[in-house]
């Protein structure tokens, strides 16, 4: 569908469907202020205006991926309302955390309404900040917030129905050596071989050590990071949850962790200020040592290893592009050899 077709689309959705969900009164007008054109979908923002208000909201439109039916995209559409619906009534009990609210649902128009969220994104809280490379006022706000987004994710997983059963850390040796094979596979990586028997063997040695408590199953948001976390004030809201799934607790926890330490390979951020960030986030998680297990470690492992794989797409550019990536390299390595010290 084309951008000006989804335009007229939203503009002749029937009124009753904006004033049965809105408190704006009666239905006076409708502007698209912004269009997002995203892999598989569409997104405007609305300002939707009535005799007793207005209020802003963010309408998408899924674009359907040739792997599903007309059938399979409706169910995910409602899925995805389903589960915003869920969280939102769910984390209202939770002072100064909570969910994106859905707006409403059109699983057949392939559409769906979310309201707009006050604040900025977390990556944005951290850009504007101009860098960590001394502390100050801002960074002092930058830490209460990834303080604030620790909480958030331990209201998460605790409030979540239990799961009985314990993760199987097969699934995440399988995952690794995956991963390692793609990595071999590209020479230009240079990723040294002799990593992938050391790292199988410490998972090997260590596979059975792991405690009941670290094999804890949870309810993962999946897509957990920076972009999809709004803050303002104390106040933190999470969006999408369309990848969410049952998984191990530290999935998230380990994979925003590893994020954050992504940030001190740039130039004008210190890898002391990002560790503060990341002491912040477990401290307000409610574990603050989190790192320290062998299992959080393990996903590292996997995080690492990822993150290499999606780096070497870009590594046949210039000759400064390279070497700066030769740099990474010699950090994920050194990364890998910390998170494997027995």
């Amino acid at each position: 569908m084309k951008i000006s077709e989804f335009h007229q689309k939203v503009k002749a959705i029937d009124p009753q469907v904006w004033e049965s969900s809105l408190g704006i009164g009666d239905l006076k007008d409708i502007q698209i202020t912004n269009t997002i054109t995203r892999p598989y979908s569409h997104v405007v923002r609305c300002e939707v205006s009535g005799n007793q208000g207005q209020e802003n909201v963010f309408v998408k439109l899924y674009r359907n991926p040739k792997t599903k039916n007309i059938d399979e995209l409706e169910e995910t559409i409602q899925r995805d309302y389903d589960l915003f619906d869920h969280w939102y009534r769910t984390f209202e009990q939770i002072p100064g955390h909570s969910v994106v609210r859905p707006v409403w649902v059109m699983p057949a128009e392939h559409m769906l309404a979310t309201s707009e969220v006050k604040g900025r994104t977390l990556f944005d809280e951290v850009i504007a900040n101009g860098g960590l490379v001394r502390p100050g006022k801002q960074f002092d706000k930058l830490v209460r917030h990834f303080h604030n987004v620790g909480t958030w994710l331990q209201h998460y997983q605790n409030l979540a129905d239990p799961i009985e059963r314990l993760y199987d850390i097969e699934n995440l040796i399988e995952y690794i050596h995956v991963r390692l094979g793609r990595l071999t596979e590209r020479k230009e990586t240079r990723f040294p071989e002799a990593y992938c028997d050391k790292i199988a063997g410490f998972l090997e040695r260590n596979k059975n050590k792991l405690t009941d408590e670290e094999r804890r199953m949870s309810y993962t948001h999946n897509d957990f990071n920076l972009s999809n976390i709004m803050v303002d004030g104390d106040a933190v809201t999470v969006l999408d949850f369309g990848a969410a799934k049952e998984e191990s607790m530290y999935l998230d926890t380990s994979r925003f962790y590893h994020q954050l330490y992504l940030w001190s390979f740039k130039p004008n951020y210190r890898l002391k200020l990002v560790q503060q960030l990341q002491e912040a986030y477990l401290d307000g998680y409610g574990q603050p040592k989190a790192d320290q297990t062998l299992l959080f470690r393990c996903f590292l492992i996997r995080h690492t290893l990822t993150h290499l794989i999606t780096a070497t797409r870009f590594w046949q550019k210039s000759f400064k592009e390279k070497l700066y990536n030769r740099w990474v390299l010699h950090k994920e390595l050194a990364l890998l050899d910390e998170l494997m010290a027995e």
